[in-house]
């Protein structure tokens, strides 16, 4: 009897755990469509910022070498968003190329669970003294020039 007692609590146990873990879990946000948009912004590597901020004149050296030797990329808009670059089938190489550089790029963008990442449709380089929203001559697009301006007609 006190087998069958002993399992039977175990069993009760297991369950609440079960119950409590399943509880804690919070839904996946939903999955937003993927939207073309102009991105303006700094090739970084992603490790490099998150660990200790690196990015910049100072730094476009090693986030060449980093982003060549592995390490992921990301489009740091001149509005501070995070992109991760994301090179899908045959498109979005070219940013990663580009490491440490300022760049305007249309790209489509995928978004989950807060995540953001940008495949590259086209990109080209920015001046080194380029501030968001100089004309720059042939921007282009139609949108803003900071972040990410969503594209006319879409």
């Amino acid at each position: 009897m006190r087998k069958v007692i002993g399992g039977f609590a175990a069993g009760v146990v297991a369950v609440m755990a079960v119950l409590a873990a399943a509880e804690d879990r919070k839904p996946a946000d939903p999955v937003k469509p993927p939207e073309e948009v102009w991105l303006e912004g700094e090739v970084i590597d992603l490790t490099s910022y998150l660990k200790d901020g690196s990015c910049g004149k100072d730094h476009w050296k090693m986030a060449k070498a980093h982003i060549k030797a592995g390490t992921p990329a990301a489009l740091r808009t001149f509005d501070g968003k995070l992109y991760v670059i994301t090179p899908y089938n045959n498109e979005g190489f070219e940013p990663l190329q580009r490491g440490g550089e300022q760049v305007r790029m249309k790209a489509m963008v995928y978004e989950r669970d807060g995540v953001k990442c940008a495949v590259a449709k086209d990109v080209k380089k920015l001046p080194p003294d380029y501030k968001p929203g100089d004309d720059g001559g042939d921007r282009g697009h139609n949108g803003g020039g900071g972040g990410g301006a969503k594209m006319g007609g879409k």
